[in-house]
């Protein structure tokens, strides 16, 4: 998994195969869940498409540190624009134990990301009147959408000093 994180952040694996190759490293460790059928309800080009069942009690038999290694599976997928194959990723690892620091630290740098990404590319219904919002109230779920990731990112910025100062 390590490898062909590193592959693909590094760009050792070109854009176009290095969905297949985390959703290969994703497998060898969560193989119940079918992250090719969960990333179609991501696709802000693709038509609806239904959620995607989760069994969280499989999602949480999976060990912390596999889980800090499916954390660093997502962060590689966002880092190469694989946005969504990461919401999909991180709709999975919401059921999942991760082990405070390195793991939450990618996990919440992730979420951070993909909530953005989310907030401006996909496309949100207004439950009043069941229509795409307006501008004015896209552009504050955007704005909405940043400030949370920011303080999110403080958040990793701070948990990363402290990781950092227990491991010296």
């Amino acid at each position: 998994v390590a490898g062909t994180v590193l592959f693909v952040c590094n760009g050792g694996i070109a854009k176009e195969g290095c969905e297949d190759e985390l959703m290969k490293a994703w497998k060898s460790i969560d193989g119940d869940y079918d992250l090719r059928q969960a990333k179609t309800r991501f696709d802000p080009k693709a038509a609806p498409a239904e959620k995607v069942e989760v069994d969280a009690a499989k999602a949480r038999s999976i060990l912390p540190q596999r889980a800090s290694d499916l954390a660093s599976v997502l962060r590689a997928a966002c880092r190469r624009d694989c946005w969504a194959l990461a919401a999909a990723m991180l709709e999975r690892m919401e059921y999942m134990q991760t082990n405070p620091g390195r793991g939450r630290i990618l996990l919440d740098l992730s979420r951070a990301e993909v909530e953005v990404w989310q907030a401006c590319n996909m496309t949100e219904i207004d439950p009043a009147t069941k229509m795409m919002l307006s501008a004015e109230k896209q552009l504050k779920r955007e704005v909405a959408a940043r400030e949370r990731s920011i303080r999110l990112i403080e958040q990793c910025i701070v948990a990363a000093r402290r990781l950092d100062e227990v491991e010296l």
